[in-house]
């Protein structure tokens, strides 16, 4: 156990920030969709000399509903912890119609700094990527008003819109989750849940200068999590996605098109995981990508691996 006491935690972030080995944990808590009932907290995980026993909580900031929390490397010189809360501070349901902001910490000092204040409405996901051809990170983020990449050049972040996301009206707008993945050797993609917590699984593939949308499943419920990685090892990513109600199941979606127009479904697990996230990686050290899920109304948490 790494801490115990710890009250409505929602999202975590795991990187060795200072190069020992151990990887440090930035955590958001305090979680609740309403802005005055949120605590916010976002901490910070360090061990202590021994890993295997508990670690130090330290706090490094309150912004209620504190949502998504990542590292990301901007810049080359240390990872930057980012924290993006859900909503602003006059948001409410439905319509949620209040700026939100995105903040940024870096170490020693962890001082709050706002990485943009310009977006508006929920702000839900969060994916760490390289981008047009630079050597460092930048950040995609999801929200009511679509897709945006922000990057830190020259000392400030420079925030540039990709996609506008679903075209419905507010706010049943924009994106929910996104993710990049690749196509073939030279080419990407952009897919996308849309709208919040929605029920359509999106395709985006550039063309020109602009992105082609199209959805390729519109019968999800309660989209909540969305991955992208090639689990079949042909050189294209797939598409994990999982939602929340419904069935509480897992879809893989497979392109079978060279260029992205057409798509497959496949069940990866059908109706034992509401999956609230999911994450790509290799669990059992076979070199081969693994699929891991966590449920909120099923209440558990899962490893897909392929026989």
């Amino acid at each position: 156990m790494l801490a115990s006491g710890v009250n409505a935690p929602i999202n975590a972030a795991v990187d060795d920030i200072d190069g020992d080995g151990i990887p440090e944990v930035a955590l958001a808590t305090g979680f609740a969709t309403v802005y005055g009932k949120s605590a916010g907290t976002l901490s910070l995980l360090t061990h202590k000399g021994d890993a295997t026993g508990p670690w130090e909580m330290k706090e490094i900031d309150s912004t209620p509903t504190a949502h998504r929390v990542r590292w990301v490397d901007v810049d080359g010189k240390g990872k930057v912890l980012v924290n993006a809360p859900l909503i602003g501070a006059s948001s409410l349901a439905p319509d949620y119609k209040d700026a939100v902001g995105i903040y940024y910490y870096r170490a020693p000092d962890w001082k709050r700094q706002t990485l943009t204040d310009a977006d508006s409405g929920v702000i839900h996901g969060l994916w760490v990527t390289p981008w047009d051809g630079s050597r460092f990170e930048a950040l995609l983020s999801a929200s009511f008003n679509g897709v945006f990449v922000h990057q830190f050049q020259n000392g400030a972040w420079k925030r540039t819109k990709v996609l506008a996301g679903d075209p419905g009206a507010w706010p049943q707008s924009g994106t929910s989750d996104v993710a990049p993945g690749r196509m073939g050797k030279n080419g990407r993609y952009l897919a996308a849940i849309e709208p919040w917590h929605g029920n359509k699984v999106a395709v985006y593939v550039p063309r020109g200068d602009d992105w082609t949308r199209q959805v390729i499943d519109d019968t999800i419920t309660d989209g909540h999590t969305l991955v992208t990685g090639d689990l079949d090892a042909d050189g294209t990513d797939e598409v994990v996605v999982g939602e929340r109600a419904g069935k509480r199941s897992v879809y893989l979606y497979r392109s079978s098109s060279p260029t992205g127009e057409a798509w497959s479904k496949q069940v990866l697990d059908e109706g034992g995981m509401a999956g609230a996230g999911c994450a790509i990686a290799d669990m059992n050290a076979d070199k081969k990508p693994d699929v891991v899920c966590i449920g909120t109304a099923t209440a558990n948490l899962k490893v897909y691996t392929k026989q």
